[in-house]
């Protein structure tokens, strides 16, 4: 919903997570979003298809990605278009989304050098188990074994 997305967008705003590093950090975003009452599963060894089943479930997973000028950035992947192979990125500091093609967005993720993680935040109660269901309608049980839900 649009109060849900406001309120992760919020969040967002006012974390300005980051571990002692410096680095932007989903673990530092998911403790620091109980704060603002928000709910929070990080999913990490996912894949592109992976955050194509979130979307397809109606979530929206926030990654890092490396920039082109070399910065990181959370970016929520809000929507996906097969048919091009492009994703669509939604940054909570600028108003315009990114359209990416799939393989600038791999490498963009994995420029990042966070392991392949997924931050789901929602103003409702959700939990690894929900998630995992969720995702089990768009992907076959094999596509769901490596994945890890804290």
């Amino acid at each position: 919903s649009s109060a849900a997305f406001l309120q992760i967008e919020n969040a967002m705003r006012r974390l300005a997570p980051s571990d002692q590093s410096g680095e932007l950090s989903l673990v530092q975003l998911k403790k620091e979003s109980v704060k603002q009452k928000l709910q929070g599963v990080l999913i990490t060894n996912c894949e592109l298809e992976h955050l194509k089943a979130i979307v397809a479930a109606k979530k929206a997973p926030i990654v890092i990605i490396q920039t082109a000028g070399g910065t990181k950035e959370f970016r929520a992947v809000t929507a996906y278009k097969d048919k091009s192979e492009q994703v669509i990125l939604t940054n909570p500091f600028q108003k315009e989304a990114t359209l990416m093609n799939y393989s600038e967005f791999d490498a963009a993720w994995k420029g990042a050098g966070t392991p392949q993680s997924a931050l789901i935040l929602s103003a409702r109660s959700i939990n690894a188990t929900q998630l995992k269901q969720l995702m089990a309608e768009y992907l076959p049980e094999e596509k769901l074994a490596n994945l890890t839900f804290k």
